[in-house]
Formats: structure tokens, sequence, C-alpha cells
């Protein structure tokens, strides 16, 4: 189950990159989703439409935003894109948590 937490925007540095990533409502969703299993950006966006629903106007998300955002957090290092081929040749992508991504959920 998601434990939404208290407003905190910890600001998380990117090994990869040299940037950083602000870790804001959506990044710690991501984060905390991806600390379970491994889902494609599908599973993510109705994961996150859901818990938006539950939440009400307090977590803002729009649809458009997520790609981008889960764009960042793979260059920041904080999750990895896998792509697997299914039965009859269709590609998903599946992103993992990485050891920096469970190093940062921890600190949130």
């Amino acid at each position: 189950m998601f434990h939404y937490p208290a407003p905190v925007t910890p600001v998380i540095p990117a090994v990869h990159t040299g940037t950083t990533v602000v870790i804001g409502d959506v990044e710690f969703a991501v984060l905390e989703l991806l600390g379970h299993d491994a889902l494609t950006g599908l599973e993510l966006l109705t994961s996150i439409e859901y818990l938006q629903r539950q939440l009400g106007p307090q977590f803002r998300f729009k649809r458009g935003d997520l790609f981008p955002i889960l764009c960042a957090m793979v260059d920041a290092g904080l999750i990895l894109k896998r792509v697997c081929r299914l039965p009859g040749g269709i590609e998903r992508a599946k992103y993992h948590l990485t050891h920096q991504g469970k190093l940062a959920l921890e600190s949130a």
C-alpha cells in the first residue's frame, strides 16, 4: 500500500550526469511504486492516476509529465529502463529501481 508522506523536496545528486534531480510528488510516487516491482510506463501511469484520484488536488499530475520525468530519473541513475520482448514480437519497456533510487527513497 502506498503511504503518502509529508511534503518534502529532497535534491538528489545525479551520479551519471553531474546534474541534480528534485524529488517531488510524482518522482517520489515513481520511486515508491518501483520499490515494490518493476513496472511499464503504462502501469506507472495507471497507478499514479489512481493515486491522484485518492489524494485529490494536493497531488498535481499531468499525463504528459510522466515520460519526461522517467527520462530524467533514468539519466540521474535513480531508475533503469529495460526493454523486453513479449510473445508476438511486441516490445515493452520496464522500469526498475536502482541502488541510488533505493537510497533516494529511503532519504525522502
